[in-house]
């Protein structure tokens, strides 16, 4: 596939989104099942529960390893502090406001009233070692991934040959395990639940591509300036990239002829929703359109048209 061939495609799946662009909820999915491991899922230190609703995707979207969480208060109760200008997560939860008659006090209705609090990840923390022994003790109790739903997912020789070396080039680190994909810049480190986890084949490489994309923003690389800018899931700069990081994707899917479509409609939502949090400015979508096309050529590098695909 020639360069000019690329180009004609990136535009063609651009021009889809641009026309699809009518849905206004992000989809909150992904493309492996539940279950990869409890160990990994992110939860309270104050009653070792994993969080449910929005607050799995708040906490899993931050840039961090550990599964623990903890409010300052909480922090301190186990013996330790927050470190200097770490700043919180915003999780939230719903309390039960009663309603009570004024004379005989007894409680004529309730209604749900939408709380929020803060908390910070162990690694952002300081705690003595025998808070964090206990810790440790917490989750090996869970036990392994014995139970995590299994796939027979096959290695797509081109997608995988792609990948591999683009992150041999760049001295990228990927590891594999857990219940989370993401990119985490300050290491230069790209984490993916096992192929076998996936729904599909597709899916996985789908993920793949979008966390590679995400590693092309590094400052040693592309530079690009909604990574490096970006602080808080679901503010302008992360809503930037990530439409930059799925449109890469999508390129890079069509590139290798990975397809099927199921995985385009969630795509698409997926493009959909993140507009949305730009306020469905048009523009959005072509800017980072551009952005997409520059990183999925770095991915590609300058050999990829002489391999077989």
């Amino acid at each position: 596939m020639s360069k000019k061939q690329r180009k004609d495609m990136y535009q063609e799946i651009t021009n889809t989104v641009i026309e699809a662009l009518k849905n206004d909820t992000i989809p909150w999915e992904k493309p492996w099942q539940a279950g990869c491991s409890m160990k990994d899922m992110p939860r309270s230190v104050a009653t070792g529960k994993v969080y449910r609703g929005v607050n799995i995707w708040l906490t899993a979207m931050a840039d961090f390893d550990s599964p623990w969480w903890m409010t300052y208060k909480q922090c301190q109760d186990l013996g330790g502090n927050v470190k200097k200008g770490e700043k919180g997560t915003l999780l939230c939860f719903y309390k039960m406001i009663e309603i009570k008659d004024k004379k005989t006090k007894e409680v004529t209705d309730t209604y749900p009233m939408l709380k929020g609090f803060r908390v910070f990840n162990l690694e952002q923390c300081e705690l003595p070692q025998e808070a964090l022994d206990k810790l440790d003790a917490r989750l090996e109790k869970l036990g392994g991934d014995a139970d995590a739903i299994v796939n027979e997912n096959e290695v797509i020789e081109n997608a995988q040959k792609l990948m591999d070396s683009y992150f041999k080039r760049e001295k990228i680190e990927v590891l594999t395990g857990g219940d989370r994909a993401y990119y985490k810049p300050s290491k230069d480190r790209i984490q993916m639940p096992d192929m076998k986890h996936f729904v599909d084949s597709e899916s996985y490489y789908a993920t793949l591509f979008h966390e590679g994309i995400h590693s092309t923003g590094h400052k040693s690389r592309l530079a690009r300036e909604d990574l490096a800018k970006v602080a808080h899931f679901g503010d302008e700069d992360y809503s930037r990239e990530e439409l930059t990081a799925e449109l890469g994707a999508s390129f890079l899917c069509g590139v290798t002829g990975i397809e099927n479509k199921g995985l385009t409609d969630n795509r698409d939502d997926y493009i959909k929703g993140w507009l949305t949090k730009l306020e469905n400015d048009p523009r959005a979508v072509v800017v980072a359109s551009g952005k997409a096309m520059k990183a999925s050529e770095f991915v590609l590098g300058d050999n990829y048209e002489q391999q077989a695909i």
